[in-house]
């Protein structure tokens, strides 16, 4: 966007941070959305169905093997910056702990996949790497914490790129497969592990004793091991865990009661919610930039009429436009993927309204009962109809599940109030002029 004119070098700046740090969230998104032609034409909706499991599987890895340790750097390191060292080095101990069930989770996949020996590899080493994602997301979360937004964006968008590069050249040279496909991942995590390593040891090195002095004191200190450590970390890592479950219920449904085509052809229409889901946070980390204020209800109340009024707008925009879209996109192989539109229209609904629950509750003084509650309901209604049924049925439901559950808990915080939209007080807010209305 355009800076306005006398605005200063720093606030010009700021806004370039900015939009580095947005780019960098958007990149995974932007980054399945420009190789999906590619591998959906390589490797046929069978294929693409593996690939996605195996990205399903190494998500819920990368999650797990989180710990919470990087929410927890990330509010320790804005109040004691020299803290870093303690907090990457008990990710990378948590990281290491993770490795071999990590491997044993891509063993038993591998099995179940049928996979090669090629294939099977590929598996394990993306595992592999998934099971640091302790230490990657504290680097990160402290990157963010000491205001470095900015190095953390340009990392992501590096990864992205790189996997990028690797299905674009492998495409072009014909020997694109789900082996391949594996290893692009694998190596954009490898990339954002390199680089956020490099940056964070340019930053400590001219005050490197005083970290690790730090860090010493940190470990004798009780309230930094055992059972407190476990309970500082417990209540982040429930909360990413519950994000993750709600953010992949579509894909998890998909996996109850169907083969690894029907997989691929659903996650071709998958591509609904997850642009829809991109934009949806795009949303909300506006709403934090320019209202930062604003009471944590109000906020909810602001966002979920702003992101279910959008997501009704999405979905009758995207209908029509992947139903005609999906067979040019995606070659002739995925036109069955149409089948699968009015579940993604579901699921794009369930996921822009469950949004700002998902925030709202992030912040560590909200219960996690109610948005557990709805995912998990939504994830076993889903799941028993795809089993009983058909995956596009279950995963329908489980939408609708999710926007109906997260509809009547924003109610029960906001009231009537709710109901009573202003355009104006949303423009406001988005703008940053009024602190609500």
């Amino acid at each position: 966007r355009s800076v306005p004119a006398g605005t200063s070098r720093e606030a010009r700046f700021d806004l370039k941070r900015q939009a580095i740090h947005l780019m960098g969230n958007l990149a995974p998104m932007l980054s399945g959305l420009l190789t999906a032609p590619m591998t959906a034409r390589s490797l046929g909706p069978g294929g693409r169905g593996e690939v996605t499991i195996i990205m399903l599987i190494s998500g819920v890895v990368i999650i797990a093997a989180g710990f919470g340790f990087g929410w927890l750097a990330r509010h320790s390191v804005g109040t004691d910056r020299f803290s870093i060292t303690f907090w990457r080095e008990s990710a990378l101990k948590a990281s290491l702990l993770a490795i071999p069930v990590s491997l044993g989770v891509g063993v038993t996949a591998a099995l179940v996949l049928r996979f090669d020996f090629s294939a099977t590899i590929a598996t394990l080493v993306l595992m592999t790497l998934s099971a640091m994602a302790s230490l990657r997301s504290v680097d990160a979360n402290v990157l963010v914490a000491i205001d470095r937004p900015a190095t953390v964006g340009a990392v992501n968008l590096s990864g992205a790129a790189i996997t990028l590069i690797v299905v674009v050249a492998a495409f072009l040279m014909g020997t694109l497969n789900v082996t391949v496909a594996i290893y692009s991942n694998a190596a954009g995590i490898v990339v954002q592990v390199a680089l956020l390593t490099f940056a964070l040891r340019r930053l400590l090195a001219p005050q490197l004793d005083r970290y690790r002095d730090r860090k010493l004191q940190m470990k004798s200190d009780p309230e930094y091991r055992g059972r407190r450590m476990f309970d500082r970390a417990s209540r982040s890592w429930a909360s990413q865990v519950i994000d993750a479950l709600v953010l992949k219920t579509d894909t998890a449904v998909s996996l109850s009661g169907g083969s690894t085509r029907q997989v691929g052809l659903y996650s071709a229409a998958a591509l609904i919610p997850q642009v829809a889901y991109a934009i949806v946070l795009t949303i909300i980390q506006r709403s934090y930039a320019k209202s930062p204020a604003v009471s944590p209800v109000d906020r909810l109340r602001l966002l979920q009429q702003t992101c279910t009024m959008l997501a009704v707008v999405l979905v009758i925009a995207g209908a029509p436009t992947a139903y005609f879209f999906l067979p040019w996109f995606l070659g002739q192989d995925f036109v069955s993927a149409r089948a699968y539109i009015p579940a993604a229209c579901a699921a794009t609904l369930g996921l822009a309204v469950i949004a700002p629950v998902i925030q709202f509750t992030s912040s560590g003084r909200q219960s996690l009962w109610p948005l557990t509650a709805i995912s998990l309901s939504a994830l076993v209604m889903g799941s028993a109809l795809g089993t009983i049924s058909n995956i596009s049925l279950g995963i329908f439901a489980a939408g609708i599940v999710l926007a109906a559950g997260a509809l009547a808990y924003s109610f029960a915080l906001a009231g009537r109030s709710l109901l009573n939209v202003s355009f104006r007080g949303l423009v406001a807010h988005f703008k940053g002029g009024l602190e609500g209305d």
